[in-house]
């Protein structure tokens, strides 16, 4: 009976399905930047790195205030991250490596992993409609060039004129105008609009209908002026950019998900 027992319950047990577990970095160290030194660090917004960078084995991430942390584990925009104030100015040096085998998609997970397991993080979806952009292809398609295959190194040669011209470009458009630019070897749509709304004041959406990998290069500027003095020649602005390879940002309202910080730590944990 007791043996008729124990096999039941061991059923039962294989029957639960295993609870998948979140990519986590195999190691990592945190560092809160101290005020004094934040001058020298808020050089990004973003963490550099990864797999399908030049620096595959590392994530680096260097004075970047929580929320902007949060922002990124959760593929949400800053401006959709809200919490008690310290978290816009507490900041933090991040350098964490990704297990083998990691890809570039698995690293906000791997950052929310490090945040909950380090400061404690506990956060808090809202779900609401809000301003959105759809990014589309007006006639279907779009002037997209083919990606390299992922073993094909880029040629030296080509990158160094290609940034030669980024930087004569530039020299065009006068004095005080800075310039974004996006180059991208591999990249789908989606990967363009989760980029881009990182760059602008609501999130962008992938309604291309275009699948693939393609080489992207964008050029704009986001704080162009109104009027060109001289003969400096008027930068683009992203959307005058994208129509320039066919494609449109279009103004629209849908989903937007804030995350709300409802617990976590300044100090983190020893790593």
């Amino acid at each position: 009976m007791r043996s008729l027992r124990l096999t039941a319950a061991a059923a039962l047990v294989a029957a639960i399905p295993a609870v998948a577990q979140r990519p986590a970095f195999e190691v990592a160290t945190v560092k809160r930047v101290a005020v004094a030194d934040q001058s020298g660090s808020m050089r990004l917004n973003s963490c550099t790195g990864g797999p399908g960078t030049t620096a595959p084995g590392v994530v680096t991430c260097r004075g970047l205030a929580f929320a902007t942390l949060v922002a990124i584990a959760y593929r949400a925009l800053p401006s959709n991250v809200s919490g008690p104030a310290w978290i816009e100015s507490e900041r933090y040096d991040i350098l964490a490596k990704p297990p083998a085998g990691a890809t570039a998609a698995q690293i906000p997970e791997m950052l929310r992993s490090l945040l909950e397991d380090r400061f404690g993080l506990e956060v808090r979806r809202e779900p609401q409609n809000g301003k959105v952009y759809d990014l589309r292809a007006p006639k279907g398609t779009a002037k997209l060039s083919p990606s390299k295959s992922p073993d094909q190194p880029e040629d030296p040669d080509a990158a160094r004129a290609r940034g030669r011209a980024a930087a004569e470009r530039r020299r065009a458009w006068g004095p005080g105008v800075a310039a974004t630019l996006i180059f991208e070897p591999r990249m789908s749509m989606s990967d363009l609009a989760e980029t881009l709304s990182k760059l602008l004041d609501h999130p962008v959406r992938d309604s291309t209908g275009i699948s693939g990998i393609f080489e992207v290069e964008l050029m704009f500027s986001q704080n162009a002026p109104a009027s060109v003095v001289g003969e400096a020649s008027r930068p683009p602005t992203v959307f005058e950019a994208l129509e320039e390879i066919g494609l449109k940002l279009e103004a629209a309202t849908g989903a937007n998900e804030k995350i709300v910080v409802a617990s976590a730590h300044k100090e983190p944990r020893g790593n």
